[in-house]
This record gives C-alpha cells, structure tokens and sequence, in this order.
C-alpha cells in the first residue's frame, strides 16, 4: 500500500482518532498537573508565612518581658535586695535567650534587622539597670537619662517588630492573593480547556460518522438490497479505504448477480426469457387477474425431436433460433416470449380484456404464429419445414394460480398434438382436472419411488407341449398405501413423460437380480426376462449397470433376458443398436414385445439381435374368430422358426386359445389362464407346487 493509501485507510484514521485522543487527555491532564503543583507550592509559602506570623504574638510578649525588667529591677533594688543586679542580669540573658530561639523561627526575615532587634533590646535592659542603679544612688539626671535611652530603644526595637509583622502580613496577603488569581485563571483555562475538548470530541464524532457509520450504513443498506432480490441497488461511493474496497466487492458483487440473473432469466441459445423469467413474470401478473386477463400461450414445434436426431443438434439449435426470431416478429411488443424447454415455448400476454373478444383475439395471433413457424427455413443447401401445436389457457378463467394456468396449457397443448397436430387448443375444466391429476400422478411417483413402494411380480411363461415352465417376466406393479396394487397401465406413461421411467427400470432390475439370486438359493433355475423402457436404452451405461448387478449378485448371462418394444427401439435405432449388441454381447438374451403391432418389425428382426417374439395379446384375443388372424400368427411362427427364433404368445386366457395356438407351433405361452402375475413370495410358492398345466 502506498503512502498516500494508507493516509486515506480507515485502520490509519483509526489510529490517528485513538492518538489525537490520547494526546488530547495527556495535555489536559498535564496543564492539571502543573497547575496543581504551582498551588501546592503557593500553598506551602501560605503556610509558611502564617505559622510566621503566629510566632510574631510569643516575640511580641518576650519583647513585653524587657518592658517588665525595669518595674521588677526597681522594686528589688528599692526594696533593699541586695541580689537585685545578678537577678536582673540572669532575667535579662533569660529574656535575650527566649527572644532568640523565638526570632530563630522567622525564617526567610532579615537576619540584620532580627540583630539590631536584640541590640536594642539588650541595650534598653542595660539602661534600665542604670538607671535603677542611678536612682538608688540619688543621681536623678543620670537615671532620667538612662531611662530615656530605655524607652528608646523599646521603640526602636518595637518599630522594627511592627515592621516585620506588616512585611508578613503583606507577603502573605501577596501570596494569598497569587493563589485567588491563579484560581481563577485556572478556572477559565479548565473552562476553554473543556469546551476544546468538547469541540475536539464533536469534530472526532463527526468524523467517526463521516468515516465510518455513514460508508457502513450505505454498505449494510446495499447488501440488505442485494439480499432482497432488489433490481436496483444503491451502491457506496468508491473511495481509497477499506469501504472504497468493500464497496469495489459489493459492485463486483452486483455486477455478477446481474450475470447470473441474467444467464438465469435469459435462454442462451435463443436469447429469449427463460422459463425461471416466465414463471416469475407469471406469479407477478397473477395479482391484476381481476382487474384483466393474462393470455397464455403454449407452443410445441412438431415432431423436432426427429430432425434433431436425423440432421443433428447444430442443426436443430439452428432452427430453434429462426422460431425465436420468427416470434419476435410475429408477437405484439408487449408479449414476454421465452424458450419453456427444449422444443417449447411460452408466450404471457398481460392485460387483456375478459371477454369473449380474448378468445377471437388469441385465436387469431395463434393462427398467425402457426403460418409464421410453417413456412420454409433454409439451412445450407437444405429446406427445413416443421409444424407447431399450441395450448391457450386465460387467467384467471383456466387458472387461479401460475402452477393451474401452466397446466391447463400444457393439456391443451398435448390435445393439440392429438388432434393431427399444426393446430391451436384452448383448455377446458375437463383439461385441467387431467392436468391436476397429472401433477398428483407425478408427485404421488416420486414419493413411492422414495418409498420403495414398487415392485416387480412375475408371470409365468410355460410350454404347454411339455408342461414345463420355461421361466417368467418380470412385470412392475406399484403398492400404493391408498390404492393398493396399482398396474403399469396407471402410471408408466406419467412416468415416461417426466423422466422417472428410468429410475423405475434400474429399481425393477435391481430387484430381479435380487430375487434370481433367491430363485437359485432355493434350487428353481428359472430365466428372468426384464423390460427394458426408451429411456433406459438412452442411455449407454445400462450395459455397464446390467454386467455390474449381475456380477454383484452373482447371476449368469443365461438367467436374465431382456424385453423391448419396437416403439422404443424405433426411437433411435442407430444408437438402441449399440446398445441392444452390447447387451447381447454380455450373453443376455433379448426379446421383442408387441410383435406386429408396428409397421417395422420385420426389418429390424433382420437388423437388430433378436432371440425371440412376442405375440401381441391383441392377435391372441382374436385368434379363435378370425382366419387373418390365425393367418399372421402361422406366417409369424413360421418366419420365426427358420430365423432360429422364439416364439411367445401373450394373454392366452382361454383354453381354446392354447389349442389354436399349439396348432400353430406356438409352444411357449403366458396369460391368466396359467397364472396373473404374482407378487415373489407367491410367485415362488407357485413354482414350488405349480397347478396342473392345460397341455394341448
């Protein structure tokens, strides 16, 4: 960080702050320091002056003591003592000693002027002792003298006294009067003081504020903003410290949200909005439904899954970007297109009046999008045409809720498709109760597939010229806690159409190999044969999943067969090849279900590797009535048996049809009149003690 950086850091104003605080509170409390002991020692002069002066009244009474020698010497002498001199001697150097330790005590007084002071009052007792003496002798001029020069030197002596107590008191008036001045300018220097400080800690405030509360507020205000999902966001100002930084990481932060909010409300391929954007500028519509209606209109290109696989997908995304241009330029301005999925778009028409002129309205646009889709598209040296269907479901008329409205759309979608395609749908109630059933029907799935609510039965394929039982195929049946066992029939297309259909086949596979492992523990050696779905063929890991489930549970290629339709192999036949010779390379055998029922089953029992047919039980059921019938099941035994082929028939459920049936060359036969299909316990006690088969 440079120099200049660091003088705008925060973390350096911070310092700076705690510093000029301290700096501050240490020159205060010095100024208090200082005047404090300039008191303390005006103080001490004070007190040194007054104990002065209280020594001056003990002087004042000692000097008193000389006045008294010269009554006390004349009353001795007068009186005829003959000692009178020797004792006013000895009062005299007792008064001189007691007037010297006293005077000792004025300290700081001039030493010359507490001298002459006691030379005076020595002198004035030696006159007083003349003049006693004179007067005992009658020489009254003589002791008129002397006391003169007595009381002189008393008033000398008093005079100099008198002076030093008004040079004490003066000096101590002075000094009391420093230490009131001082007061008082320490008061008002205390006072400036103070209010320095208060400016000083308002400037301080107003910086902390400026520094840090207010960046602070606008970071804190800016993140709850980002944290609300807000489309706008009143970012920090950037600065050279660390809320410049942390306002640098919030723009970032922004910046990439945006991105992101983007990518996620925007299709990438087509630009279009997204189907996040869609549903979000649903539910935002949904509160105006009274007021006006919401038109909303799904569209689904027709049978684009079969361009995408037979020119690719570089042409296919191709053609999804011409739909999207098409459909900017076909729709009002006002209408929010996106790309709902793969092949699929949604278009939200807000604010549209609820009346019967909507419905004209929406039928006319749909018209005009459908013409708009069907002409020509040119890829390259290629002419591409495709067709479109389209749902239109009005809120609130078809839904109260984004989730209903959607659904009601999506049935009139699919009863498009079923109606031949290239047209338009409205929904109706009887729509969308399906549709409402639909998204039970699913969620009802997911949590059964949670639950592990299903289950494969098996029925049993015999050979009703050997009466023996040839082995079984595992059929899928879900135990629903309400509705109890529930058949394929309900669910499988549900499931197809979600996606779920290949978890329930890896579950179904999974549970077989279980229950063949089961079947050779108890010594029956019975082959299982497992549908395979579309969806699981899509996949190539199904080879590697079949080669590990068995290796786990120790099953042999002869023990597992697999069942296929030709609609799922018609999907995609390149790709269901590798698939189908991959399995087949891992020595399982495979099986075509609904044979004859499409319209290439003899190609690809010549393309595909094929172990055996199944009869379609729609040939069986007619077989006892019809001769065309009987017809193809002979021609297909027959082409069977000199491909090396099985053949099976399905839902015999009629002794006659076994008859028939065996005429034929068809041996190998499964229906209800054998057995249903059966849940494994069941299954395996009726392997374990099987009834008497019918024979032909």
């Amino acid at each position: 960080m440079t120099p200049l950086n660091l003088l705008h850091a925060a973390r350096f104003r911070v310092v700076a702050i705690c510093l000029g605080l301290l700096l501050a509170q240490s020159i205060n409390q010095l100024f208090l320091w200082s005047r404090a002991a300039a008191d303390r020692e005006t103080g001490q002069q004070a007190a040194q002056m007054q104990r002065r002066l209280a020594d001056i009244p003990q002087i004042l009474r000692l000097q008193n003591l000389y006045k008294g020698l010269d009554w006390t010497m004349a009353v001795n002498a007068l009186g005829g003592d003959p000692n009178w001199n020797q004792k006013a001697q000895e009062a005299v150097s007792n008064a001189d000693k007691k007037l010297g330790e006293q005077l000792a005590t004025l300290q700081g007084v001039d030493p010359e002027v507490v001298k002459t002071i006691r030379e005076e009052l020595n002198r004035a007792s030696r006159h007083a002792i003349g003049a006693v003496d004179m007067m005992r002798r009658n020489d009254l001029p003589s002791a008129e003298l002397s006391a003169q020069i007595y009381r002189d030197s008393l008033d000398r002596a008093d005079q100099l006294l008198y002076g030093i107590v008004r040079r004490e008191q003066a000096a101590l008036e002075a000094v009391q009067d420093r230490l009131v001045s001082r007061s008082s300018r320490t008061l008002v220097l205390y006072g400036v003081m103070t209010l320095v400080s208060f400016v000083l800690g308002a400037a301080l405030i107003l910086l902390v504020f400026r520094s840090y509360v207010r960046p602070l507020g606008r970071a804190v205000k800016a993140i709850r903003q980002i944290n609300a999902g807000a489309a706008t966001v009143e970012l920090p100002e950037p600065t050279h410290d660390e809320f410049g930084e942390m306002a640098a990481v919030l723009r970032q932060f922004v910046s990439q949200t945006e991105h992101l909010r983007a990518l996620a409300y925007t299709d990438e391929l087509t630009g279009l909005a997204s189907r996040a954007r869609v549903m979000m500028d649903l539910a935002a519509a949904q509160p105006d439904w009274d007021r006006s209606a919401t038109a909303l209109i799904y569209l689904d290109l027709d049978n684009f899954r079969a361009l995408n696989e037979s020119l690719g997908h570089q042409v296919g995304d191709s053609f999804l970007v011409e739909v999207a241009n098409r459909l900017r330029s076909l729709l009002p301005a006002d209408a929010i297109i996106s790309r709902f999925s793969g092949d699929e778009f949604v278009i939200l028409i807000n604010g549209q009046p609820n009346d019967e002129s909507l419905v004209e309205g929406m039928l006319q646009l749909s018209d005009r999008v459908l013409l708009g889709i069907a002409a020509p598209y040119t890829y390259g040296d290629q002419q591409l045409t495709l067709s479109a269907s389209i749902g239109i479901a009005l809120a609130p008329r078809d839904g109260f809720t984004s989730e209903d409205l959607l659904a009601s759309a999506s049935a009139a979608v699919n009863l498009a498709k079923r109606s031949g395609r290239n047209n338009t749908q409205f929904t109706s109630n009887k729509l969308t109760e399906a549709a409402r059933r639909q998204i039970t029907l699913l969620s009802d799935i997911r949590r059964g597939i949670d639950l592990v609510e299903f289950e494969p039965f098996y029925q049993p394929i015999v050979n009703v010229v050997t009466g023996k039982i040839e082995g079984a195929e595992a059929l899928l049946r879900w135990r629903h806690p309400v509705r109890g066992v529930v058949f394929p029939l309900d669910f499988i297309r549900t499931a197809e159409d979600s996606g779920l259909i290949g978890m329930l086949g890896n579950a179904c596979l999974e549970k077989v190999c279980v229950f063949s492992r089961t079947l050779k523990q108890q010594n029956r050696n019975l082959p299982l044969c497992v549908n395979l779905s579309a969806r699981q063929l899509d996949d190539e890991k199904i080879i590697s999943s079949i080669e590990s489930l068995c290796a786990q549970h120790q099953i042999l290629p002869a023990e597992l067969s697999f069942e296929i339709t030709e609609s799922a192999v018609m999907r995609n036949p390149e790709r269901n090849l590798r698939v189908l010779t991959g399995i087949r390379a891992l020595g399982h055998r495979l099986s075509v279900d609904d044979f004859g029922t499409g319209y290439s089953s003899l190609s690809y029992l010549e393309r595909f590797p094929v172990d055996r047919i199944k009869i379609d039980r729609s040939f069986v059921v007619k077989i006892e009535s019809s001769k065309a019938t009987r017809a193809i099941v002979s021609a297909t035994v027959t082409l069977a048996s000199k491909l090396g082929l099985d053949v099976v028939a399905e839902g015999v459920d009629a002794p006659e049809q076994t008859r028939i049936l065996a005429d034929l060359g068809c041996a190998l036969q499964q229906g209800f009149l054998y057995a249903q299909a059966l849940p494994p316990d069941e299954f395996s006690r009726w392997v374990a003690k099987p009834p008497k088969l019918q024979r032909a």
